[in-house]
């Protein structure tokens, strides 16, 4: 089974997608901003984007009329870009993973580029208060008909209901999974940045810290040897902070909100904790595990490679990426 996406394959489908739909704003634009969805015999998507120098949206449907476009030229143009989301959404089906049902994407001017992937079950969902939310959240747009507004003001009232309890269950997990780190360091310490992943619920951890006395940046994986600590003492402690992570994970499983795939923790010697949850899977798919960490050494603490070709790499991908 193959577990990774090409990325090659996948920015040429990106570019493709992307020029699809630039291709039908027929005036200079800013931002845009787009759904799409895949459901068994169905595609779907619809977009807006912002003209240059406006702040109000145009969407997708309205631009033949506004524009005085031949109706049968601009579908040729949408029937092409829905051709190229399907054939985006098939090469995840042939990755052997469970494919996503929808996305969000978003283009500016300059060329930055994102796609947000959901795997939500759509088969019972509504495609008309899906839109409502998904407006209200990507344009800041509430509507207008008594009857949509009343059922976003009830959405939103729930899930700040929803949001509160949870953030005190959140808490609690928290504490409890920063307790068990800082079990693992036997020396005063002053920071700690971690990296955690989660992929059908296997958990894996990855974190330096700072010593409090000479600020030295010292790996997790090497406090055995630094330390004089016992391996099989230190493999019990990092197993304890795993089940932590665990219940972490699984109280995010047991909500409607997508789990999260990866997780940034910052922690101080004075108790202060910040947790940082990203739900993207792609880049689980398109980059082997050592590229991934080497990444957030890089981002999170300045590290750079040690050796020639993971140096290659990082150049390659902040070239790519523009970072």
């Amino acid at each position: 089974m193959n577990l990774l996406l090409d990325p090659a394959r996948l920015n040429d489908l990106y570019e493709a997608y992307a020029g699809a739909i630039v291709d039908m704003i027929p005036e200079k634009w800013s931002r845009l901003l787009l759904y799409g969805e895949i459901a068994p015999g169905v595609a779907k998507q619809f977009f807006f984007y912002y003209p240059q120098d406006s702040k109000e949206p145009i969407h997708c449907h309205d631009i033949p009329e506004l524009f005085h476009l031949n109706q049968n030229a601009f579908d040729d143009y949408w029937y092409r870009s829905v051709d190229v989301l399907r054939t985006l959404h098939k090469e995840w089906e042939a990755s052997g993973e469970s494919a996503w049902t929808n996305l969000t994407l978003s283009l500016d001017r300059t060329g930055h580029f994102k796609i947000d992937y959901d795997y939500s079950d759509l088969s019972q969902a509504d495609d008309h208060k899906r839109t409502i939310l998904w407006c209200y959240k990507h344009l800041g747009e509430t509507p207008s008909h008594p009857h949509d507004k009343a059922f976003l003001d009830k959405h939103l009232a729930s899930e700040i209901e929803g949001m509160t309890i949870k953030e005190e269950r959140l808490k609690e997990l928290h504490d409890a999974y920063g307790f068990a780190l800082r079990q693992l360091i036997p020396e005063e310490w002053s920071t700690v940045s971690l990296y955690a992943e989660a992929y059908e619920k296997s958990l894996n951890q990855w974190f330096y810290y700072t010593t409090a006395s000479d600020k030295t940046l010292v790996k997790a994986q090497t406090i055995p040897k630094r330390c004089a600590i016992n391996p099989e003492t230190f493999d019990e402690l990092w197993q304890s902070a795993l089940t932590r992570l665990q219940e972490l994970w699984e109280e995010w499983d047991t909500t409607p909100q997508l789990t999260w795939t990866s997780l940034i923790l910052h922690m101080d010697n004075t108790g202060a904790l910040k947790v940082e949850y990203d739900c993207d899977y792609e880049p689980l798919y398109t980059l082997k595990e050592p590229q991934r960490i080497l990444l957030w050494e890089y981002n999170q603490l300045g590290k750079l490679p040690t050796n020639k070709r993971d140096q290659a790499f990082l150049d390659k991908y902040l070239a790519k990426t523009g970072s």
